[in-house]
């Protein structure tokens, strides 16, 4: 957490990728600069589908929207309020939403409400 920014809030721009970058994250060197990194995104990858299949991939389908049903019912139910509200106003601390630290993890006694013991099970 940065100190010097108690108090602000800042907006974080997402950006087209320049040409030239584009041209360089297409090139052999830097293929060959993150050789390491691409080799270990595909083992994780292929790991990942190892264990879908070991599951089952209806199972894994089936949980997955499960979890996505959960998380969307969280987001309508619950305000996601950190230091900063959606037009970028800082909200100070006895205004906001329970954090577990600093700013992770706010609203989470909205969530806990949601679902029983944890798991997925809406009572909404």
């Amino acid at each position: 957490m940065d100190r010097k920014r108690v108090g602000k809030c800042y907006f974080i721009y997402k950006h087209e990728v320049l040409p030239p970058v584009k041209s360089y994250l297409e090139s052999n060197e830097y293929r060959e600069a993150n050789y390491g990194d691409e080799l270990l995104y595909r083992v994780a990858n292929s790991n990942l589908d190892r264990f879908i299949d070991f599951v089952g991939r209806d199972t894994f389908v089936k949980s997955l929207r499960e979890f996505r049903n959960a998380k969307e019912k969280v987001e309508k139910a619950c305000l996601r309020v950190g230091k900063c509200d959606t037009k970028g106003t800082f909200i100070p601390l006895p205004q906001r939403s329970k954090c577990y630290y600093a700013d992770y993890g706010c609203g989470y006694e909205c969530a806990d409400a949601i679902f029983d013991d944890g798991y997925i099970g809406a009572k909404v």
